[in-house]
């Protein structure tokens, strides 16, 4: 059976910033501006990642911090069609994002 992705979330909705983190971490981390903050214009859910030395990695753990946040999910319900919503425990939605593609249910990376 194939998946048929119901919504996309495209990077044009998305604006992520970088910036410098703050804390311990020694000369590299105070030169890089490796954190990554990602907000969903229309819904207005933030995801923020520092953890990591990568620019990439940081990214996409906040799309994953950001997908989990209650403010997405809220308007993801409202952007799904009544009928679409389907309370069956194997229905999964598929949400699209530049190199990372998340499912709903599980919220893991495939």
């Amino acid at each position: 059976m194939t998946r048929v992705p119901i919504l996309r979330v495209t990077r044009d909705d998305l604006d992520i910033q970088s910036f410098r983190p703050g804390g311990n971490g020694g000369q590299h981390r105070d030169k890089t501006s490796n954190a990554v903050r990602i907000v969903h214009r229309e819904s207005g859910a933030t995801g923020v990642a520092s953890d990591s030395r990568s620019w990439t990695q940081n990214r996409k753990t906040a799309f994953r911090r950001m997908a989990n946040s209650i403010k997405f999910r809220r308007w993801l319900r409202e952007q799904l069609p009544k009928d679409e919503v389907i309370q069956q425990p194997d229905r999964r939605y598929t949400y699209k994002a530049p190199n990372i593609d998340l499912e709903h249910r599980t919220m893991q990376e495939r």
